[in-house]
């Protein structure tokens, strides 16, 4: 599942401003079982039942400041964005974000602008606490 959310504002990832962000996406990948045949076992020696997946995109339109951010860097990464009703603003917070890759597109004149898209991971905080907070 994909939410796209469209123009965030106040973007800081470990407490340092990230401006210029033109898009979130919030993705939730569902649960999985991982089996394991490592050393030429007929049968699964392992099996692990691995948890949903949160990441976050964010496109930036700063590239210089994204570009700055290395891959494994990990913090409290947060951003609000207004209410489709205009009633005020969202805040989406992650406490354990970890920035796992980052690709920039360059863009000529005729095609705008240029974009950093970063990638994190959501990892919850304490093992009982959400990785990503919507309030």
């Amino acid at each position: 599942m994909t939410t796209r959310l469209i123009n965030p504002h106040d973007v800081t990832f470990k407490g340092e401003s990230l401006p210029g962000c033109r898009e979130a996406r919030l993705l939730v990948r569902p649960a999985h079982v991982e089996r394991g045949r490592n050393d030429g076992d007929r049968y699964d020696s392992a099996v692990e039942v691995r948890g949903p997946g949160y990441v976050i995109e964010l496109d930036c339109l700063d590239v210089p400041t994204a570009a700055a951010l290395t891959p494994g860097e990990s913090g409290t990464l947060s951003f609000t964005v207004e209410k489709a009703n205009g009633s005020g603003s969202v805040g989406v917070s992650a406490p354990s974000a970890v920035l796992v890759g980052q690709k920039t597109r360059f863009r000529n004149e005729t095609d705008g602008y240029s974009v950093t898209t970063l990638t994190f991971a959501c990892r919850s905080a304490t093992g009982t606490s959400a990785p990503v907070s919507i309030s």
